[in-house]
């Protein structure tokens, strides 16, 4: 309801009477609000009136401003009234809302005494400025009265431009003589030459060391670390390792990894397959994997020639026969874990693990490499003029931290897409690996060669302090190369602590030329 401000001064007169205080009007109204005596009006009507008052006093006090006065406080109001009141900006309470609140009551009993004296906004201001006067007028007349003879001010200008000797060096051990404090916060005197007391000495550093513990389930158990050397025929030379990681033994767990090596005819079939960490039978859903896809692609290739594809490079036929078989693979892969799941009644999540298959057959000059990846982990091929091929993606699920499994739902469905075709001539070498290794190489398409033929790999050192060459340097110089394979992946890298398990493939005669 909007009243006008003479229906305003008409309520306020009859709410002085009902409420015969001395009080200035907004206050009057607040504490009708909260009053204990009966009067002829509403609490609703009363806040509504309230705002209205407000509102007709913040109009006046806008309309004084405009024409350039100043308003002036009533008289009637208490010095620190305005201080009580909200501002012009301030919302209103809502009369509902807070028809029950009780004002909080002051420590000063005259803060809102009806009786108080009232005194101009300004006479505090103006009392305090007339003091500040006198004392300054107290001050210039004593300073006045002082008289300093002229001989003397000449001589302290004349000590004050003199040159000050410099004061002496000091010892190691002393501080100056002016007071300060140690680091502790202690003051010390002016003391000249106050010895300091040395710092203590710092503590030694302590490497932290890696634990090498048994896993508590000995369930299922698998060797920590395997190796072999495969000679594949005349030309060909397989080493194959796999190793626990540095975590897996801190943590009391057991190597997730595992790997198969195959050959039927003259294809040779490598398998790698990493087991999720974080799933606790992953080491049977790796091992289960990388046979099952090996068996499965032996099956299948037993017998089989692209010669069309071998009689002419343009006609890719038979490799859809290739892609077909390594889908196979896949699949085998992902039942044999879904066995796994049944037999020991657990969640196929229990088995996760990545796959990564890779089949060779040479062609006269020319060799034949397709491969099939699910998950993380590299697939390279390394020729002679000294390029590395990475065949197949490292890929992840929505999120960076991810990984794609073969136990990832509806995952068969993408096999197709997964596999990939090279066909190279004058290839030296060939790897299959898991991300332990692949993400000390990151990215793999720049750097995956120096796995190769790199000298002195960038931030891997042995435990002795030695520097790490490429596998071709080391590895495949040594007649028994799956050993040292094996110890070759024990090379040490920050943030490296991963299982690690490498498949490598390659010619004796062409290493000796790198």
């Amino acid at each position: 309801m909007q009243r006008t401000e003479q229906e305003i001064d008409a309520l306020l007169d009859k709410l002085q009477s009902a409420y015969p205080v001395p009080s200035p009007r907004s206050k009057l109204l607040e504490e009708c609000l909260n009053a204990q005596v009966v009067i002829p009006y509403s609490r609703g009507e009363i806040s509504e009136s309230i705002a209205e008052f407000r509102w007709v006093e913040n109009l006046k006090e806008d309309r004084l401003r405009a024409s350039g006065q100043t308003p002036l406080p009533s008289p009637s109001a208490p010095a620190n009234e305005s201080s009580q009141e909200p501002t012009k900006s301030s919302p209103e309470p809502d009369s509902a809302a807070h028809a029950d609140v009780i004002m909080p009551e002051t420590e000063s009993p005259g803060e809102f005494s009806e009786t108080a004296p009232t005194l101009p906004l300004n006479a505090e201001s103006e009392e305090a400025a007339a003091s500040q006067e006198a004392a300054a007028d107290v001050k210039s007349s004593e300073a006045s009265e002082q008289t300093i003879p002229l001989d003397k001010v000449k001589s302290e200008d004349e000590a004050t431009d003199a040159p000050q000797p410099a004061p002496p060096p000091l010892n190691l051990g002393q501080v100056p003589t002016d007071a300060h404090q140690t680091q502790s916060g202690e003051v010390l005197e002016e003391q000249a030459g106050t010895p300091v007391p040395p710092p203590p000495p710092p503590k030694p550093f302590i490497k932290p060391e890696w634990k090498v513990l048994e896993p508590e389930d000995q369930t299922d158990p698998v060797d920590h670390e395997v190796s072999e050397t495969i000679q594949r025929n005349e030309q060909w030379k397989i080493a194959a390792a796999s190793v626990r990681g540095r975590l897996h033994a801190h943590k009391a767990l057991w190597r997730d990894d595992a790997y198969a090596v195959g050959k039927v005819d003259d294809w040779t079939i490598l398998v790698v397959s990493d087991g999720a960490g974080s799933a606790p039978l992953a080491r049977i859903g790796a091992r289960a994997c990388a046979d099952a896809a090996r068996d499965k692609l032996t099956e299948l290739l037993d017998g089989f020639v692209p010669s069309s594809f071998a009689a002419d490079p343009s006609d890719t036929s038979d490799l859809g026969r290739v892609k077909t078989f390594l889908c196979e693979a896949g699949r085998a892969s992902l039942y044999a874990v879904q066995r796994e799941a049944q037999q020991r009644e657990r969640q196929l999540r229990d088995f996760h693990a990545t796959l990564l298959v890779m089949v060779h057959l040479p062609l006269g000059d020319r060799d034949l490499v397709a491969a099939l990846q699910v998950g993380d982990g590299a697939v390279g091929i390394y020729t002679q003029d000294g390029n590395c091929t990475l065949l197949g993606i490292a890929d992840h699920g929505e999120y960076s931290s991810e990984t794609r499994f073969i136990t990832t739902p509806n995952i068969e469905r993408e096999f197709g897409a997964r596999v990939l075709f090279a066909a190279k001539e004058s290839v030296v070498a060939l790897a299959a690996m898991c991300d332990g290794i692949s993400d000390d190489f990151f990215p793999e398409d720049k750097r995956l060669v120096e796995l190769f033929a790199g000298g002195e790999i960038e931030g891997m050192k042995f435990a002795n302090g030695d520097s790490v060459d490429g596998l071709l340097y080391t590895v495949a110089k040594e007649e028994d190369s799956g050993k040292a394979l094996l110890e070759w992946m024990k090379y040490e890298k920050k943030g490296s602590s991963d299982d690690r398990t490498l498949l490598l493939m390659y010619r004796p005669d062409l290493v000796e030329k790198v």
